[in-house]
């Protein structure tokens, strides 16, 4: 998908998103139509339709609650639990508050409205030069 691939070339490659991913999270990347079946948390996920194109996988669907959208994020807790859903590209100045507050554990104290007041995000916006 385009949009997949332009956030692993922005998004992804952002050294704030990097290290936070590194700090907090065991990071996964599904592609939601492949082939190979995934044993995941005692159950056994597939593509029902390998041979067919835009299949999706059993386990995207499952953690999208059916809700297809490329890209998609989904976070989820050390019990497999999912605490968040993500659809659609996010460049890094958007997806920095939400991977912090799940990464660092704010999401058990408080709403992320109100953690989100005392935010400061440490992701430099990029500026395009003015021809």
């Amino acid at each position: 998908c385009g949009w997949c691939k332009r956030m692993d070339a922005s998004t992804f490659k952002d050294p704030v998103i990097v290290d936070i991913f590194n700090k907090n999270f065991y990071a996964v990347k599904l592609d939601a139509e492949m082939k190979d079946s995934i044993r995941f948390n005692g159950h056994i996920f597939f593509n029902p339709n390998p041979a067919t194109r835009r299949s999706v996988h059993t386990l995207a669907a499952s953690l999208l609650d059916n809700k297809m959208s490329y890209p998609s994020f989904v976070i989820l807790n050390s019990e497999y639990s999912r605490l968040q859903t993500m659809a659609g590209f996010k460049d890094a100045l958007a997806l920095e508050p939400i991977v912090t507050y799940f990464g660092e554990g704010q999401h058990l104290e408080k709403s992320y409205e109100a953690w989100h007041k005392s935010f400061s995000p440490k992701v430099v916006k990029k500026v395009k030069p003015n021809n």
